[in-house]
């Protein structure tokens, strides 16, 4: 795909606006306040790439039933990143301890474009904000990013050029897709990241 699908569309515009409230209700969990602020400690660090893992480990297999040429190139890989975390850390990877409303969505249905779309936005969106975290985890914690810590670094200095390739991706299929159906799926996935979150790290404490 080229720069010329990047367009100030419709959809994205949409997605952006109304996931907005949800996406700040995340920026404002305690647990993701501590891990960028300097007195984060490797406790802190290690719940959280929890929460992330249970989330990703109760999704992201879903959509393995889409046709690869439906699917966007660059896609990210969460759980590797994440097992690379753990094993960094020598910590185990976690034991699945979390239900995920998910379960009751999913059922057995197969999902749409849309759903994968959708869950798209939050997924590749999630490695722009994980840059700025990746810098603070080193400074607070001395984990190098692609060396000792993974999952926040990501895609590392490829992340903006990635982006503007899934801003492409979104662009490119617009016209052909049911753009409510877009953000209902990346309002439902952000959703269950934001109650991962509240029950781990529930306002007015965090794990210690």
């Amino acid at each position: 795909m080229t720069n010329e699908f990047i367009q100030e569309a419709t959809l994205r515009h949409r997605l952006r606006e109304e996931t907005d409230a949800i996406h700040q209700s995340l920026h404002r969990n305690p647990g993701l306040q501590k891990l960028v602020s300097a007195e984060c400690t490797t406790a802190n660090y290690r719940d959280v790439l929890r929460v992330f893992y249970h989330f990703y480990q109760g999704v992201d297999d879903r959509f393995n039933s889409i046709p690869t040429p439906q699917r966007f190139t660059y896609e990210a890989t969460p759980l590797r990143w994440l097992q690379q975390d753990f094993l960094a850390l020598n910590q185990p990877l976690p034991e699945r301890s979390f239900s995920t409303p998910a379960n009751a969505e999913i059922g057995t249905r197969a999902p749409r474009l849309e759903n994968y779309i959708g869950y798209l936005y939050v997924k590749q969106g999630s490695t722009l904000g994980g840059q700025m975290i990746s810098k603070q985890l080193k400074k607070t914690l001395a984990l190098e990013p692609g060396v000792t810590q993974f999952f926040f670094y990501g895609f590392g200095e490829h992340t903006g050029y990635y982006w503007k390739e899934f801003l492409n991706y979104l662009a490119h299929h617009e016209a052909s897709l049911d753009a409510d159906a877009v953000i209902q799926s990346a309002q439902f996935y952000f959703n269950i990241l934001d109650q991962l979150s509240k029950r781990y790290f529930p306002f007015g404490g965090i794990n210690e």
